[in-house]
C-alpha cells in the first residue's frame, strides 16, 4: 500500500512535493513538542493549557517558513544523501530554538530540558522520515531499472557504482574484472567476475548493458574489449575519458554510447605543427562552403591556429549562422584575436567574390563549397555542373585575379574513374585547378583527394544512428558495398597540412587505410546497441526479441560496389606518413577552356545527352550504365 502511495506521489510536480513536505513538517514539529512535554511532565495534562495552544500555533508554522526561506526543500528526497543531515540539524535547532524563544517572550510555561528533548526528536524524526521516504522511492525504482555490469573496478569503477546506487536507470548487480586477485570479491554488495565467466550468467542476471569504466584505458586494449562484448550483441555504454573528468568537463556519471567512430577510426597522427601554421598564422583565410561538415571543421582547426582572420563564405543561411556562432563562443573561450567576418553568397557570384577577395586581402583560400549528395545531384545534373564545376572555376579565377597565394581544392575518391555525376564535377574540378596550376606562378594550387568522412552529413552513420534511435529498419546498397572512412577531425587536419606543402599543380591524396563493409558498420552499430542484426528480413519494424532488420535494396544510380582514390599508379611519399603525391597526366588550359565552352553550351540547351558522351571521354572517363535524368530541364 505505502508503495502505491509512494509511486504516486513520485509522479506528482515537484511543487506539490514540496506542500507534502510542508504538510508533513508542520505535523511532525507539533508531534515533536508534544510528546517532549510528555517525555518530561509524564503526562497530557499540559494539553488543556491556553499557553501550549499559544506556542504550537506560532511556532510550527513559523519554522516550516524558515525552512522554506533557507532552501530547505529544494533537495529532492530520492536523490538523498549523508550531507542533508547537516541541514536537519539546523532546522531541528531553529525550531527547537523558536520553543524556548516564544516562551521567553511571553513568559509561558516550559521546562528547560524541552527545547532540548524537542531537537533531539525532531532531528530524528525529520532525518528518519526523508530517509525512509528515499528507500521507499528506490523500491518503486528497483522494478523499472536496467540491470548492467560495470566493466572495471577501479577507483571509476567504484565511483561509477556508488553513483548508480542514487540513480532511477541503471541497477549495477556485477563488476566484470580480469584480474584474478580481484575474482570473487564483493564490492559494495555486488560481486567481480572475471569476463570469461561473465559470459556464463549475464543472461541469468538478466544484464543486456555493460558500462565500460576505464576512463585511462589505451585506445587499442579498448577497442579489443569492445569487440569481445560486440559479439553478444551486449549495449556497451562508457564514461568520459579521463582528461575530461579531470578537467572538470564531464561528470563520471555521464554515460555516452560508444560511437562507431572510436571503433573504425584510425589513431590519429599528431599534426606536424610547421605545416598546420604555414598557411593559417597570421594569415587572410576564404573557406568557401565553411558551413558545411569539413568547412564547419576547417573553421575550428584553422582558428587554433592564429589566424588574423577567417572569412566564412556559404549559401545557407542556417549553415552560416551556425558556424559563426560556434567559432564566436571558441574565441571568447580560448581568447583568440582572430576577426570572423561571415559572408553569405553563392560561388558563382563573382561580383561579390571579388569584392570579398579584395577588400579582406585574403592569402588563403580552402574551396571546400559543392553540391555533394549522389542521389540528389543525379537528379539535378545541370545546377550540379553549373555549383560545382562552373563555381570552382569562377573562385579559382577571382583567386588568381586577386593574387591569392594559396588555392585548396577538396575533392572526393569519386572523382576517381566517376560513375555518377557528383564524382564528374569534382573530377573536372581538379582538371580545372591542374591546368591553371600549370599557366601561373604566384599561386599554389593544390588539390587534396579523400574519402567518406565520419559522421559528415550525408554518410551513413548518422543515418543509421537516426534510424536505430526511432526504430526503423536500416537500409543498405548491397552486401559487398564498402568505402574508406576516416574521422572528421583527422580530415580536416591533413588537408591544411597537405596544402602547406609542395608546389603548385600537386595533387595529394590522404591515406584513407583499408575499406570497410558498410554492411559490417550497420552490424556492428546494431550489436553496440544490444540488438541481434538480420540480413534482409522483412520485419517491418523492431520485435521484442531484440532481432533488428536490415534490408538489402540494391545500387542506385551512379553508386560503385567500392571507391578509388587513385587514378595513375604514380604516387610519392611526402614529409607527412598519411598523405601522399600522385602524377597525373599534364592538361592544358587551352583544352579545358574548349571543354568548359562547350559544356555551357550544351547546359543552355539542357542538353543532357549531349553532356554525358563529353564526360566519357578522357581525362574524365565517366562510365555509368545508368540513363541521367534531371528531374527540371531533361526533355
Amino acid at each position: 500500500m505505502f508503495i502505491k502511495i509512494i509511486e504516486k506521489i513520485s509522479n506528482f510536480n515537484r511543487l506539490n512535493k514540496v506542500f507534502i513536505q510542508m504538510f508533513s513538517d508542520l505535523i511532525l514539529i507539533n508531534l515533536c513538542f508534544l510528546l517532549s512535554m510528555f517525555l518530561r511532565l509524564d503526562n497530557f495534562n499540559f494539553i488543556n493549557s491556553f499557553e501550549t495552544i499559544i506556542l504550537v500555533s506560532l511556532m510550527s508554522p513559523i519554522s516550516v517558513f524558515i525552512f522554506y526561506k533557507l532552501k530547505f526543500y529544494n533537495s529532492i528526497i530520492r536523490f538523498i544523501s549523508n550531507k542533508i543531515l547537516i541541514y536537519f540539524f539546523v532546522g531541528a535547532g531553529i525550531s527547537s530554538f523558536l520553543i524556548f524563544f516564544y516562551s521567553y517572550i511571553f513568559n509561558l510555561f516550559l521546562p528547560r530540558s524541552v527545547p532540548f528533548i524537542n531537537f533531539l526528536l525532531l532531528f530524528l524524526l525529520i532525518s528518519f522520515s526523508r530517509l525512509i521516504v528515499s528507500h521507499l522511492f528506490h523500491l518503486v525504482n528497483l522494478n523499472n531499472l536496467k540491470n548492467v555490469a560495470i566493466y572495471g573496478c577501479g577507483s571509476s569503477g567504484r565511483e561509477l557504482f556508488h553513483t548508480l546506487m542514487r540513480n532511477i536507470k541503471f541497477k549495477p548487480v556485477l563488476f566484470i574484472d580480469d584480474n584474478i586477485k580481484l575474482k570473487n570479491a564483493l564490492i559494495g554488495g555486488i560481486s567481480v567476475k572475471p569476463f570469461d565467466e561473465f559470459l556464463k550468467i549475464y543472461k541469468k542476471l538478466n544484464i543486456s548493458t555493460v558500462l565500460l569504466a576505464m576512463p585511462k584505458l589505451e585506445k587499442n586494449k579498448k577497442i579489443k574489449i569492445i569487440e569481445n562484448l560486440e559479439r553478444y550483441s551486449l549495449q556497451v555504454k562508457t564514461i568520459p575519458n579521463f582528461s575530461e573528468i579531470i578537467q572538470g568537463k564531464k561528470e563520471i556519471q555521464n554515460l555516452k554510447n560508444i560511437s562507431i567512430e572510436e571503433l573504425i577510426g584510425r589513431n590519429i597522427v599528431p599534426p606536424i605543427e610547421k605545416l598546420m601554421k604555414k598557411n593559417t598564422t597570421c594569415k587572410n583565410i576564404l573557406i568557401s562552403g565553411a558551413g558545411g561538415s569539413i568547412g564547419q571543421e576547417l573553421c575550428e582547426q584553422i582558428l587554433k591556429y592564429n589566424p588574423e582572420r577567417i572569412i566564412l563564405f556559404d549559401i545557407s543561411e542556417y549553415n552560416l549562422f551556425m558556424i559563426n556562432k560556434k567559432l564566436l563562443e571558441n574565441k571568447k573561450v580560448h581568447n583568440y584575436g582572430c576577426e570572423i567576418i561571415p559572408v553569405l553568397g553563392s560561388i558563382l557570384n563573382k561580383a561579390l567574390l571579388n569584392k570579398v577577395l579584395k577588400k579582406f586581402n585574403v592569402n588563403t583560400i580552402y574551396h571546400a563549397a559543392a553540391y555533394k549528395h549522389v542521389p540528389l545531384v543525379e537528379q539535378n545534373v545541370t545546377e550540379a555542373i553549373k555549383n560545382n564545376v562552373f563555381g570552382t572555376k569562377i573562385i579559382l579565377n577571382e583567386s588568381l585575379n586577386n593574387k591569392v597565394k594559396n588555392f585548396i581544392l577538396i575533392s572526393s575518391d569519386k572523382a576517381v574513374r566517376p560513375s555518377n555525376f557528383m564524382g564528374v564535377t569534382k573530377r573536372i574540378s581538379e582538371i580545372i585547378c591542374l591546368a591553371n596550376a600549370k599557366n601561373q606562378n604566384h599561386c599554389k594550387i593544390s588539390i587534396v583527394r579523400f574519402g567518406n568522412v565520419l559522421g559528415s552529413s550525408g554518410s551513413v552513420i548518422p543515418q543509421f544512428e537516426e534510424k536505430i534511435k526511432n526504430k526503423t529498419p536500416i537500409t543498405v546498397t548491397h552486401k559487398k558495398i564498402t568505402r574508406y572512412f576516416m574521422t572528421i577531425e583527422e580530415a580536416a587536419q591533413l588537408v591544411v597540412q597537405a596544402g602547406a606543402m609542395g608546389k603548385s599543380g600537386d595533387l595529394f591524396i590522404l591515406k584513407m587505410g583499408s575499406p570497410i563493409k558498410i554492411i559490417d558498420i550497420a552490424k556492428r552499430m546494431l550489436r553496440l546497441n544490444g540488438y541481434v542484426p538480420e540480413v534482409n528480413n522483412d520485419i517491418s519494424k523492431i520485435k521484442n526479441d531484440n532481432k533488428y532488420p536490415i534490408h538489402i535494396t540494391g545500387l542506385r544510380p551512379g553508386e560503385k560496389l567500392f571507391e578509388e582514390i587513385l587514378i595513375s599508379n604514380k604516387k610519392l611519399s611526402t614529409v607527412h606518413p598519411k598523405i601522399i603525391k600522385t602524377i597525373e597526366n599534364d592538361i592544358l588550359l587551352k583544352d579545358i577552356t574548349i571543354f568548359l565552352n562547350q559544356l555551357n553550351d550544351y547546359l543552355k540547351k539542357n542538353n543532357i545527352k549531349k553532356i554525358k558522351e563529353m564526360f566519357s571521354q578522357p581525362p574524365i572517363y565517366y562510365n555509368s550504365d545508368y540513363e541521367i535524368d534531371d528531374v527540371i530541364w531533361s526533355k
